[in-house]
C-alpha cells in the first residue's frame, strides 16, 4: 500500500509539471482565442487540483510512514511550483498581451486565483 501512494504521488507531480508546462505554451500560442480560452479556464483547472491537494496535504500530517510524508510534501512542493509557472504566465498575458479580451481574462484568473489562495 505505501509503494502504491508513493507512485501515486510521483505520478501527481509529474502530472502537475506536465499541465503546468502544457498550460505555459498554450497561453503563448499565436491564435489568441486558444489564448483567451485557457486563460479563462485557468481557474476552473485550479480548483480541480485543490481536492487533489487538500488529499496530499492530509498525507504529509497523518501518514505513518515518513516515506509517505516525505513523498507527499514534496510534491505539495512541486505542485507549487507547476503553478507558480502558470500564474507567471498569466500575469505575462495581463501586461503583454496586445488583446484587451485576453488581458481581461488573464486579470480574472489571477483575481480568482488569489481569493481561492
Amino acid at each position: 500500500e505505501v509503494l502504491d501512494l508513493l507512485e501515486n504521488l510521483r505520478l501527481m507531480s509529474q502530472a502537475s509539471h506536465s499541465q503546468a508546462r502544457a498550460v505555459v505554451e498554450l497561453l503563448q500560442d499565436r491564435d489568441p482565442h486558444v489564448r483567451f480560452t485557457i486563460a479563462d479556464a485557468w481557474v476552473k483547472m485550479h480548483q480541480s487540483g485543490d481536492a487533489q491537494v487538500a488529499d496530499i496535504e492530509h498525507l504529509a500530517r497523518q501518514s505513518c510512514s515518513e516515506r509517505v510524508r516525505l513523498a507527499a510534501e514534496d510534491a505539495l512542493e512541486q505542485m507549487a511550483c507547476a503553478e507558480a509557472l502558470q500564474v507567471e504566465a498569466l500575469r505575462a498575458l495581463l501586461l503583454h498581451d496586445g488583446d484587451a479580451a485576453i488581458r481581461w481574462a488573464a486579470q480574472r484568473a489571477l483575481a480568482r486565483a488569489r481569493a481561492l489562495g
